[in-house]
């Protein structure tokens, strides 16, 4: 396939691609479905909606940085920093959130207080068993 700038296989199992034509002309989203007697694509995992949470912002960013979540029922969150190796820089909240738009901010400091350094860091939510991540980038 020629000129395909983007693909995701789909909750159906189709393989959806993005087809540019040209440099300043309008492009088209397409599938290929499986089919019968075909090699398959296996079906995407079912999607909880239970707790959703936005990509943080601004990112990227030099000082504190706002991470916006969801949840839609009583839901026990925990919700941490972590860098690129997994370990835990900051935990910034756990407890029980009600129903609705929760929102924390990061300012850029470990769980001693001290300054961290410039780098890619993880956003990891845990909502009643359901885990998320989102990217933070932090730039000094």
């Amino acid at each position: 396939m020629d000129n395909v700038s983007d693909y995701t296989v789909g909750p159906d199992g189709a393989l959806w691609y993005v087809k540019q034509f040209a440099p300043s002309g309008p492009g088209q989203i397409r599938r290929i479905l499986p089919g019968a007697g075909q090699d398959t694509i296996p079906p995407a995992p079912i999607v909880d909606l239970s707790a959703t949470m936005q990509a943080p912002f601004p990112s990227p960013t030099a000082s504190t940085v706002t991470i916006q979540f969801t949840t839609h029922e009583n839901s026990n969150v925990k919700l941490s920093i972590h860098d690129l190796r997994g370990a835990r820089v900051k935990l910034l909240f756990d407890g029980l959130v009600p129903p609705g738009p929760f929102s924390v901010v990061w300012n850029g400091l470990d769980d001693d207080g001290h300054s961290v350094p410039a780098s890619i860091y993880f956003v990891h939510m845990v909502a009643n068993g359901k885990e998320l991540e989102q990217r933070i980038t932090l730039v000094k």
